[in-house]
This record gives C-alpha cells, sequence and structure tokens, in this order.
C-alpha cells in the first residue's frame, strides 16, 4: 500500500483516492512501521555465506525494499529521508549495491528461466558470463562476481539495519549514543580502554567509524596502538567492529587484499573463515592445555597468524615476505616473528594432508615432521587445524582423518634418524621446485618427483639426474643405461618386484664396489651398481644382450583379447 501505483483517467478520482491513501498512511504510520520494522530483528552484522538466499538472508532484496517503504512512509519533503541520517555518498553507495542486486536477481532468473532467489557457485560461471563479467589483473571473472555480491549484500545490510534502527529509536524517543572522533588514534585508544570482554558494538559506532577521515600519517601512528589489540584476551570483537567498518583495510593491508574473495571449497569467503577461526581461538583459550600454556607474545602473535592466513599463496617465499614486511610495522621479539613465521607458513600443511594426500604415506608424513621440527608445533598446528574446522562445521570423518594423521606424525617424530633424513629432503626439495629444470617439466612429472618415496634419491642426486631418470621412469617400465669411462657404472629403472639377482649373478667376475637401491613412484625402483673394473667392448655387447634377454621376461604381458562364443 505504502508504494502503490494507481493510474486513472479520471483527476478528480485520482485526487480522491490519493488523498484517501495519505490520510491511510499518516493514521497508521506507527503501525505500518512496526510492521516493517519486524524485519530488521537483530541489529548487528552476521558473516555472509558465499550462497545465499538473494531475497531473505543478510543484505538481501527483502531488507532493501523494507527500508524503502519506511523511507516513504516517513518522507515529509522531496527529500530522501535516509537523508536525514546520512549523507549523498552514503546514499549512492546503497544505491549502487541494490543495482548490482536487482542485476544479479535478474541474470538468476534468466539463467534458471524462473523466478530464482539462491545464488549458487555452480551457476557463477554462467553468470559471469550473462553479466559480461571480465577477469582483472590477479582475480577471475567468477571470483570477481562473487566478492560483488558478497560485498554488495553487506553494503545493503549494514545501511538498511542501520537506517532502520534509527527510525526505531526516533518512534520509542529512545536516546542514542553519540561517537564523535577526530583521529584514527583517538578511535583505536577508546576501544583499548573498554572493559576485555566480548561485545557486540552497536551500528552507530560502525557508522561513525566508516565516516572517519585520517590521513597516511594517523595510520602509521595507530599501528601501535593496533598491535596491542591483539594483546587483549577477547580481541575478536574489536578486529570485527575494525572490519566491518572498512577501517581494517588500512591497518591491515594485506588482509584486506582477500576480502570477499571466493573460496570455492568452503561456504564463507577467505577472510570470513579467519575471523570464525579467530572466534572459535578465543573461545577455547582458556580450555586447551595447549593454549594455555603459551605465553602472552605467542597468544598474540598467533591471532596476527590467523589473521593473516586467509592470504593464500602456493609461494612460500611469497608468503614470507609478506608477513615479515607487515610485522615490521610492529615492536616484536625477533624470536616470536620466527616462531610465528613457521606457524604462517605451515598454518594449512595439515588441512592440505588431510583433503588432498594418504596420510599413511611415510613420505607424506616425514615431509610434514621435516617442516615442523618439533613435536610442540605439531600439536599447535594440529589445533588450529581442528578450531578451524570446528568454526566452519568440518564432518565428524575429517576430524578421525586429523586425529590419524597426528597419530601418525607423532610416531615420525620418535625416529631421530628419519627426522634429519627428511629435514635435508625438504630443504633440497624446496630449493628443487624452484630451479629452471624442474620448473620445465610438465604438472604430472613434477607431480611424481614431489611424491618419490625415498628420501635419499632426492638427498644424494643433483637437480639434472633426479629430473632425468624420473622422466625414463614415468616413460619406461624398464631401462638400462651403463657408463665405461673411468669404471663401469650401471644404472636401471624397473618394476618394484624386479629380481637384483639377476644382475648380481650376471655380473659376478667384477668387483662391486657399491650398490643403490631407490624407491621412485608407480611402484617403481631406480637401481646404480659401481664396479671397480672398465669393460671392453665386446663384454660391453654382451652386457646389453645379458641384459636385454634378462628383463625381456618382465616387459608386461598384453592382455589377449577375449572371446566370447554366441549361444
Amino acid at each position: 500500500m505504502i508504494q502503490t501505483r494507481f493510474i486513472c483517467g479520471s483527476r478528480i478520482l485520482f485526487k480522491g483516492i490519493k488523498t484517501k491513501f495519505e490520510s491511510i498512511l499518516k493514521e497508521n504510520k506507527n503501525d505500518f512501521a512496526k510492521l516493517l520494522l519486524e524485519n530488521f530483528k537483530e541489529f548487528d552484522i552476521p558473516f555472509i555465506k558465499q550462497e545465499f538466499n538473494i531475497l531473505k538472508d543478510f543484505g538481501g532484496l527483502n531488507h532493501l525494499r523494507s527500508l524503502e517503504s519506511l523511507l516513504v512512509l516517513f518522507k515529509t519533503s522531496p527529500k530522501n529521508y535516509a537523508l536525514n541520517f546520512i549523507d549523498e555518498k552514503n546514499l549512492s553507495e546503497l544505491r549502487l549495491a541494490g543495482d548490482f542486486l536487482l542485476s544479479l536477481k535478474s541474470a538468476m532468473n534468466l539463467l534458471s528461466a524462473k523466478d530464482e532467489d539462491e545464488f549458487l557457485l555452480i551457476n557463477v560461471h554462467d553468470l559471469s558470463e550473462l553479466m559480461y563479467k571480465k577477469a582483472k589483473k590477479h582475480f577471475g571473472a567468477n571470483e570477481l562476481l562473487v566478492q560483488k555480491a558478497l560485498q554488495s549484500m553487506h553494503t545493503i545490510g549494514f545501511y538498511t539495519h542501520f537506517l532502520a534502527k534509527q527510525i526505531q529509536d526516533g518512534l520509542n524517543h529512545t536516546l542514542k549514543q553519540e561517537y564523535k572522533f577526530k583521529t584514527l588514534v583517538e578511535v583505536l585508544e577508546y576501544l583499548l580502554k573498554l572493559e576485555d570482554k566480548q561485545v557486540i558494538f552497536d551500528l552507530n559506532l560502525v557508522f561513525a567509524l566508516r565516516r572517519l577521515k585520517y590521513s597516511k600519517k594517523d595510520i602509521e601512528k595507530a599501528l601501535i596502538l593496533f598491535e596491542k589489540i591483539f594483546y587483549k584476551r577477547h580481541s575478536f570483537c574489536v578486529l570485527k567492529l575494525l572490519l566491518d567498518s572498512g577501517i581494517l583495510k588500512d591497518l591491515c593491508k594485506p588482509f584486506w587484499t582477500v576480502r570477499f574473495l571466493s573460496d570455492e571449497e568452503g561456504n564463507y569467503s577467505f577472510d570470513e573463515q579467519v575471523f570464525l577461526m579467530l572466534s572459535e581461538f578465543e573461545k577455547y583459550e582458556d580450555e586447551l592445555e595447549i593454549l594455555q600454556k603459551l605465553k602472552t607474545d605467542e597468544k598474540m602473535i598467533l591471532k596476527l597468524v590467523i589473521l593473516l592466513s586467509a592470504i593464500e599463496s602456493e609461494n612460500e617465499i611469497s608468503l614470507a615476505g609478506i608477513y615479515r614486511a607487515y610485522c615490521s610495522k610492529f615492536d616484536l621479539k625477533n624470536e616470536i616473528l620466527e616462531w610465528g613465521l613457521k606457524i604462517f607458513k605451515n598454518n594449512n600443511a595439515l588441512k592440505d594432508l588431510v583433503e588432498k594426500e594418504d596420510i599413511y604415506n611415510p613420505i607424506v608424513v616425514s615431509s610434514l615432521v621435516s617442516k615442523l621440527e618439533n613435536l610442540e608445533n605439531l600439536e599447535l598446528l594440529y589445533t588450529l587445524t581442528w578450531l578451524k574446522a570446528k568454526a566452519l562445521n568440518y564432518n565428524a570423518f575429517y576430524f578421525r582423518v586429523l586425529d590419524k594423521l597426528l597419530e601418525n606424525a607423532k610416531q615420525g617424530f620418535e625416529d631421530e634418524n628419519l627426522l634429519e633424513e627428511s629435514a635435508r629432503r625438504v630443504k633440497k626439495e624446496l630449493t628443487l621446485k624452484r630451479s629452471k629444470i624442474f620448473l620445465e617439466q610438465d604438472e604430472i612429472l613434477q607431480d611424481k618427483i614431489i611424491h618419490i618415496k625415498s628420501n635419499l634419491f632426492i638427498i644424494k642426486n643433483t637437480f639434472e639426474d633426479i629430473v632425468m631418470i624420473s622422466k625414463l621412469a614415468k616413460e619406461n617400465d624398464f631401462k638400462f643405461w651403463f657408463s665405461n669411462e673411468t669404471n663401469l657404472s650401471l644404472q636401471i629403472v624397473a618394476p618394484l618386484h624386479f629380481n637384483i639377482a639377476i644382475i648380481l649373478s650376471s655380473l659376478t667376475n667384477l668387483n662391486l664396489i657399491f650398490m643403490n637401491f631407490f624407491e621412485l613412484f608407480d611402484d617403481k625402483i631406480y637401481l646404480r651398481f659401481e664396479y671397480d673394473n672398465i669393460i671392453s667392448d665386446e663384454q660391453k655387447l654382451k652386457l646389453c644382450e645379458l641384459l636385454n634377454s634378462n628383463l625381456s621376461g618382465f616387459n608386461l604381458k598384453k592382455i589377449k583379447k577375449p572371446i566370447i562364443k554366441k549361444d
């Protein structure tokens, strides 16, 4: 009724109807307002799932329509009633977000050929094409669409609830607290003086911070105080306030690069995942023994690590650079800085193994063990992984696999020789993965090299030999080659069940110096025999014939085509 459009050919009838409508609205303004305000029951800003109902969820079109009706209901002049509480820039921001959601809703309807309200990630690619979304420097079209959708929902959710609260407070004659901050430092000083407990800050404070203007110098001064927030027992609520107000964008720029960035495998974007994890961390901080043992500095850096863990990168060097550059702004001891870096670089190590690897594979376990260096780091990373899984409601199977991985890794720490060997392998493997010869190979071969079972094969061989032998093993079931310049050196790639006695018995007349046996991948092995002899050309020929005749028996037999008799 509030936004009804009436078309009539009779001016007298139209004027009479319009007057009647205005009279009814005026007489029942408060009743209509209460009905509309029921759509705004909770005045806080929740986390928004990546898949949402574009009408009913927080920041959806229903909230926008309810607000528009409220603004028309209380309008007393040509000016938009919202301008009594916000400025033109804020109103423009709200309108742009609303326009985008309406465009998205139209695209969803077109794609489904029906009235569709559910925004699903499975449809994002088609929607981005339908809306002519284009990729930018670091992000694809799909990521940008989800990011824009979540940003619009957040913008609409905040402004609609803020304006509805102003109207409600006016109806109830509620005195609202006014916040008048002149500088960013003043804001942080105010927040640090508050009692250290869990708080839900009101929207008036969020709005006051959104409107705050400050310079680059103000940010530099504020960073000293920003560090202190992480020392508070309840940092989450303060950081959430800075997130919703947009101030976190300037206080933690690395984090803001992933604001509303889509995670195809999760329910929430990367940034909101870490906030949920931080909330869980503070929830269990006094309950879990391993968290109770942490020193104040360690808890502080862990909270910062959790925040920065939203940044995704496969390049450890890049991650370390981001971490060091940002943490250099704070007054942190080098010891605690390096400890935090170790946790930061391996933050997703256990999660990745649980989801993508064979946790019973000794190579997988030993690689993890060598990265973490000690049992305390393992247990702490297990706890952080457990907290994140808890925050994001992972299933029971995930927790069972995570527990088993912890058990296997603990056994790995008990074997000191394996630990030292694994550490050497990981160190060399990191360099190998950055080498030109490795990067020139296809992804399949790269993956096979990384999953070579023998630590010593990686440790003892050059990058060139590792790649060459791996390539031969990938392309051949059996392969042998030898050199005879200073002494006879025989190398073989063969199946795991290959009988080494064939070689040893065939060359008993030669003096064997040493022999290497390395397990590779795909149930294949690499053998190397070094003899203290130089053989003649005739002996070379005989050796080749001997090896060919012996190895030929190991060629995989072709399965005969079955003959099916007709009835």
